[in-house]
């Protein structure tokens, strides 16, 4: 278990306003299952490089939505204006025109809204932050030294990776109320993707009390290919597994089958096994892909080459087994799979 890496810190907003570069990029993301049925996912950046060139204030800012409901039938929205984000050290808040998201009193409130599809959510973490690379305890670490790109920096951290979920959706034929759990990160950078890692894995499920958080990265091969594993388990609120491993000895995973995604031309995993084996702990993780909910691709800044990184989450069917911290698991169930492929080899 890495000390310290728990401890809050404030939130200051010169750590995440676009500081002049042209490639920085910015996404805070949330999504949410509930017992109705219904799924939902946004993505919302104030800065997300090359969707409009703007040479004083950098690219304008985005939000990508999706509402799935039981069926299962997906609705989704892209849209592309101005936002404004402010913070201090009791909160924060970043809005576009009247869809915002915000942390204030320890929850954080989502709206997005388009049209008649979206929802007004509010997200009571259930979890304390993780940031799954090494570093300073928080937020603002400074990982993947393995790029081999140390003027550059990639500010990570799931900041609820579990948490307690209740609002309304709307859908075009009418409003739901819904309660169920979710997940909320935020990242930023100044480098691009492809310089960082030519894919990675974001898995997550949430089966009866146990969390799953596990992502699997690989940078390119100028930076010798090296792969970054982590795993954080939780039973409750009973931390029982905490890893990261660039060494591949803890964590391990294999592509069993790959699936051609169209639009994009890529292949994305289609069935996928992940290990851990560390202090009493010998996980097998079986998944399969499922319904996609979303995907679409990031055009990196200047460029329009079919390399642009592709972003797509699924559901998957997932199954758990073996022992993690002496603890017995044997779970089945649904979870989510996030894949991010840049091009880049």
């Amino acid at each position: 278990m890495r000390e310290g890496r728990y401890k809050p810190l404030p939130y200051v907003a010169e750590r995440y306003q676009w500081d002049g570069r042209s490639e920085y990029t910015q996404w805070w993301f949330f999504d949410g299952e509930f017992e109705s049925g219904h799924r939902v996912m946004t993505i919302m950046m104030p800065r997300m490089f090359g969707a409009v060139e703007d040479d004083d204030n950098g690219p304008d800012p985005g939000i990508t939505l999706a509402v799935v409901e039981p069926g299962p039938v997906a609705h989704r929205s892209h849209a592309y204006y101005p936002g404004e984000f402010s913070a201090d050290e009791s909160g924060m808040r970043m809005s576009f025109g009247e869809d915002f998201a915000s942390f204030e009193d320890g929850r954080y409130r989502v709206r997005a809204l388009q049209g008649n599809l979206g929802f007004d959510l509010e997200y009571r973490p259930l979890l304390p932050p993780w940031p799954p690379f090494p570093g300073r305890a928080g937020f603002m670490a400074r990982p993947l030294l393995w790029t081999l790109a140390p003027e550059k920096y990639f500010h990570y951290a799931s900041m609820v990776p579990r948490g307690a979920v209740e609002g309304r959706l709307s859908l075009p034929g009418g409003e739901v109320a819904v309660s169920g759990v979710g997940y909320h990160e935020q990242g930023r950078t100044d480098a691009r993707f492809q310089g960082l890692f030519s894919y990675w894995y974001w898995n997550r499920f949430f089966l009866g009390d146990w969390t799953f958080i596990f992502p699997v990265a690989q940078a390119p091969r100028r930076a010798m290919n090296a792969t970054m594993r982590a795993l954080l388990v939780y039973r409750g609120e009973e931390c029982m597994a905490d890893i990261f491993d660039v060494t591949g000895l803890l964590l391990r995973h294999r592509v069993l089958e790959y699936q051609e995604h169209t639009p994009s031309g890529r292949r994305l995993p289609k069935r996928a096994h992940f290990e851990a084996r560390w202090r009493g702990t010998d996980l097998h993780v079986e998944m399969e892909l499922g319904q996609e909910i979303e995907a679409f691709r990031f055009q990196a800044f200047g460029e329009t080459s079919a390399l642009q990184p592709v972003w797509a989450q699924h559901v998957m069917r997932v199954g758990a087994s073996g022992r993690v911290a002496g603890e017995r698991v044997d779970l089945q169930g649904e979870g989510v799979f996030e894949s991010m492929l840049t091009g880049s080899e």
